[in-house]
């Protein structure tokens, strides 16, 4: 009984009133009924249920609880209807007609259905959600049910002894009951049935029912509930505490931690194998720890002990600290006291299949062998110069010699009887060798307190911290399955391979300690025990220096182990044949047994406990959170595993925010912040303490629905608006623009007509004149003067002074009334050229006219007519096609003429000493337009004018829903049937 380790758990963890019934869910829930409450245990604290339906009664005076096939869980109150709570709802009885009032009694069995005592003496049976009649009690009140393997159905009264119901008849069992008052009863996996009564504990063997022995003690003491657990092992609990029975029938008194007697009111084994037991005012959690730990409270001798050797034939052999040497086997533990060994200290134990060999303190190399049941030994003493020194160290190797390491007189090598010796001026890095290891190979390595020291045939090799050990001082070596050389040292661990030393101390502040001893399990795991732990590492990880929190595992008191401490032996960490690591600590011998750790360790169950959003609970299965304006969501889960609850892990993730999972952590809330509206999902897994992840993660979705300004009309509307607005801006913007173009333009045009008519006036009325003058006096010298043809030439110069000047005039001054459509300004302007007589013209419009803005017309005419002009005087044409485009968007005019073109420098630059191309760039670019003039594919020149229409046209709407509208009734066909359809004018021009 002292192997199992001990919890006890009370009001610190929200334990209230007197525990009288316990269960477990297929959920991993513990389920504890006290006369207060009915309470939920998660591992770490008993919260207490309540019930949301109003028409069930809150629960209390819990009498019995039991689980059925399908998981629900059956509550049975006194004086109160069962209860049934299945799938998160409490409901009374089998159904809400039958609330199954007028209980006596209830019971669960191994199939999973569930026995209950009615009123009327009626027993039945829920089996697979049916209830089935099995007979009628011949006793007057059922006190206990129970099942056995054969089918029958056992009923324990509380006067009349003991039934059983067979077919449907009751029956008396034969044999005798230490009392009539049944209080319990049980069936154990052997098909028997144990019997607690008033009066002490008996058993019904399958023929016969006999009174089990019980300690003096326990003779005539009340038996309140029986359990039969995983290992075979049946625990009764009394009115004066608990016993247990082995599978051999012997029976253990367990004591608390106050060597207290209290009644034990229900037993219960949960699902990892661990042993409720209710108290008075408590609930104890018994389990078997990883570790078993051996010390004199086991009857060994002494609780400190340093190395340790366990021989082929499984004898495990150690030597406590304070001398002697042991070996144990079966339990039984046998002291060596041949060559006083009994009284000498022993450093080092190995050995093989001839004997064991033990190295002394002060009697130098003793080797023992067995000759049947007697133990010989033999001493190597002085005669081989062996005495004087303290052998630290012993290891035999392949050829089954024997090394040895003393503490100041370096290492020895004995082979048939002859002695080598190896100091430090040999080769051997220090004369104090703490540590012999053998590799594959033959080689043979030496701990010292100087570094490790390796000699592969005659030559010697020494490894430092200058060459990766973690310190100078080698404490322990262990070869593994593999060849690599493990070494512990006291600034960690580090490893030999291929000739090259590496340190893995500085991937766990864990693997920096002094490192005592090293062993190897049949999985390929290191046990490691440092001053202050001990610790199973994947070694796999640390060859690639690759250590997760999952590769390495620390084991402690609530694995078995009852301490640590400093232990100056060689090799206190082994391992045995059958699989199990033995440990030597200063407070006892601790062995685990590393196959069945592994088999018994169960997963932990993960469970999202609440969600809590701004200090307020939700509904898990409440899918949608109001609005985004809710900052802060935290969720609490559990991870079920009532073994070591302090060492399970966690790690989560937030679908649709994480996008990985978060590290492992002990701590049970997980808190996201600001989150964006949207569809999350929160997953969450646990690991028990194995590092075992589970296979089903517990998870959890919700949708953070937007606020209204978050949502995609709102985002819709917004655009929407911000586009009317900018709409508005730029129409604002450009109205602004052609306004303001639309003054510069009328006060340009007033300057140009005032200078027009000031030149008109002034300059060409004197040149007129003057021309006139001149006229009068040609006319009056003779055809035969000298002088006649010089006075003509010099009139024909002012006459085209005067026709430039009348040109610019006529430039500068404005044409035609404003509201003159374009089409007739061509017109008149083919009707004003006088100079080329058969030049075809013709002028097309398609969209529809359009009244143009006064400046932007002006300057529009004054370009085309600068275009026509050229094609008139420069271009040789005998064809001019003037095209006038009207849409939503734009104003095009294109001019062509079939003359004969020009030299691409003419349209780039214009020609030397004109001006005509550059003028119409510059007006164009004055009032925002494009011009393109360019050479025909068949000959001549096009001219392309294009404006933007909001600059062109005197109204226009920025809108463009409207302006296509317009564009339609512009359009050809509806303009037709107006009558009011844009002719094309052709005509010829004359002189």
């Amino acid at each position: 009984m002292s192997q199992y380790l001990l919890q006890r758990l009370n009001r610190d963890q929200g334990l209230t009133g007197i525990v009288t019934a316990i269960a477990q869910t297929p959920d991993g829930y513990l389920w504890v009924g006290t006369d207060r409450a009915l309470l939920r245990f998660d591992g770490q604290i008993f919260s207490p249920v309540k019930v949301a339906n109003p028409d069930i009664t809150p629960i209390s005076h819990v009498l019995s609880l039991a689980v059925d096939d399908k998981g629900a869980l059956w509550i049975w109150m006194q004086g109160m209807p069962i209860i049934r709570y299945e799938n998160g709802t409490f409901r009374y009885g089998f159904s809400e007609t039958n609330p199954m009032a007028g209980i006596s009694a209830m019971a669960h069995t191994s199939d999973g259905s569930v026995l209950l005592s009615t009123a009327g003496q009626r027993i039945v049976r829920f089996n697979n959600s049916t209830m089935d009649k099995v007979g009628r009690s011949p006793g007057p009140l059922v006190v206990s049910l129970a099942q056995t393997s054969d089918g029958k159905v056992w009923l324990g009264t509380r006067d009349s002894g003991l039934f059983y119901l067979e077919n449907g008849l009751s029956h008396t069992p034969a044999g005798r009951l230490p009392d009539k008052k049944i209080n319990c009863l049980f069936s154990d996996d052997r098909g028997q049935l144990w019997i607690g009564t008033d009066d002490g504990l008996a058993l019904w063997n399958g023929r016969a029912v006999s009174t089990i022995p019980m300690p003096a003690r326990f003779r005539h003491v009340q038996v309140s509930s029986i359990m039969q657990d995983r290992n075979n092992n049946t625990w009764v609990g009394t009115q004066l505490g608990l016993l247990r029975y082995d599978s051999a029938g012997v029976v253990s008194i367990f004591r608390g931690p106050e060597k207290d007697e209290s009644p034990i009111n229900a037993l219960f084994e949960d699902r990892e194998n661990n042993i409720w037991v209710s108290g008075a005012q408590n609930i104890d959690r018994l389990r078997e720890g990883a570790f078993s730990t051996f010390s004199s409270a086991e009857g060994l001798p002494g609780d400190a002990y340093g190395p340790v050797y366990v021989d082929p034939q499984e004898r495990v052999w150690f030597a406590p600290i304070s001398g002697g040497l042991y070996w144990m086997r079966d339990g039984e533990v046998h002291p060596i006291k041949a060559d006083g060994l009994n009284s000498d200290i022993v450093y080092s134990i190995d050995g093989s299949n001839d004997g064991v060999w033990i190295g002394r303190q002060t009697g130098g190399l003793t080797h023992l062998h067995f000759n049947g049941s007697t133990i010989a030994a033999e001493t190597y003493k002085f005669r081989n110069g062996i005495y004087p020194y303290v052998i630290y160290a012993v290891h035999e190797d392949r050829d089954k010699s024997i090394w040895i390491g003393t503490l100041t007189g370096g290492a020895r090598h004995i082979t048939k009887g002859v002695v080598k010796t190896y100091l430090k001026q040999d080769g051997v890095g220090s004369d104090r060798v703490s540590a012999i290891e053998e590799g594959d190979d033959g080689t043979v390595y030496f701990g010292t307190p100087d570094g490790l020291s390796v000699l592969h045939g005659d030559h010697w090799k020494h490894y430092s911290d200058k060459l990766g050990l973690p310190s100078n001082f080698v404490t322990t070596l262990f070869n593994d399955k593999d060849g690599i050389l493990w070494v512990g040292t006291q600034s960690g661990l580090a490893y030999l391979s291929a000739g090259s030393m590496h340190s893995v101390a500085k991937l766990s502040f864990q693997l920096h300690e002094h490192v005592l001893g090293i062993a190897e399990d049949r999985k390929g795991m290191l046990w490691i025990s440092t001053v202050g732990r001990i610790l199973r590492v994947n070694r796999e990880s640390l060859l690639h220096q690759n250590l997760n929190p999952g590769d390495i595992r620390e084991f402690g008191l609530s694995d078995g182990l009852r301490g640590f401490g400093d232990i100056r032996r060689s090799r206190p960490v082994v391992s045995d044949t059958m699989g199990r690591i033995w440990i030597s600590t200063i407070h006892g011998l601790s062995v685990i047994d590393t196959s069945l750790r592994t088999q018994s360790s169960a997963p932990a169950i993960t469970h999202i406990e609440s969600m809590i959003v701004d200090g307020q609970p939700v509904a898990l299965d409440s899918r949608v959170l109001s609005t985004a304006a809710q900052k802060r969501i935290a969720f609490h889960y559990a991870g079920l595993s009532f073994s070591t609850p302090g060492s399970v892990r966690f790690r989560y993730r937030l679908d649709g925010f994480d996008h990985a999972w978060s590290g492992s952590t002990v701590a049970r809330d997980a808190i996201y912040t600001n989150l964006s509206p949207g569809l999350y999902r929160f997953r969450v897994e646990a690991s028990n303490d194995e590092g075992d992840w589970t296979e089903d993660e517990a998870s959890v979705s919700f949708r953070i629905a937007p606020l209204f300004w978050q949502r995609w009309e709102f985002a819709l509307l917004g655009g929407l608006f911000a586009c009317v607005l900018a709409i508005a801006i730029y129409h604002l913007r450009m109205q602004s623009i052609i306004d303001r173009a639309s003054r510069r333009f009328n006060v340009q045009l007033a300057e140009r007509t005032r200078i027009a008519q000031e030149l008109h006036d002034t300059l060409l009325q004197g040149f007129f004149s003057a021309s006139m003058q001149l006229h009068v006096v040609i006319d009056q010298i003779p055809d035969t003067s000298a002088t006649r043809p010089q006075l003509e030439r010099i009139l024909r110069l002012m006459g085209k002074v005067l026709d430039e000047g009348r040109d610019a005039v006529y430039g500068l001054r404005s044409t035609d009334d404003k509201s003159i459509r374009l089409e007739d300004s061509f017109r008149s302007f083919f009707h004003e050229f006088g100079d080329n007589e058969g030049v075809k013209y013709s002028v097309k419009s398609d969209g529809g006219s359009r009244e143009l803005r006064p400046g932007i017309q002006e300057e529009i005419c004054r370009i085309c007519q600068e275009a026509l002009r050229n094609a008139y005087r420069h271009a040789q044409a005998k064809s001019i096609d003037v095209a006038i485009h009207y849409t939503m968007r734009f104003l095009t005019i294109e001019i062509r003429d079939d003359g004969c073109g020009a030299e691409p420098e003419v349209l780039a630059h214009g020609r030397m000493g004109h001006w005509g191309f550059l003028g119409m760039r510059e007006r164009a670019g004055s009032i925002g337009a494009k011009l393109r003039i360019a050479n025909g594919a068949t000959g001549g020149v096009t001219v392309t004018l294009r404006i933007a229409g909001n600059i062109a046209y005197r109204k226009y709407s920025s809108n463009v829903v409207l302006n296509w509208i317009i564009q339609i009734l512009r359009s050809r066909p509806l303009a037709r049937l107006k009558g009011d359809s844009d002719r094309a004018v052709t005509g010829t021009t004359r002189v």
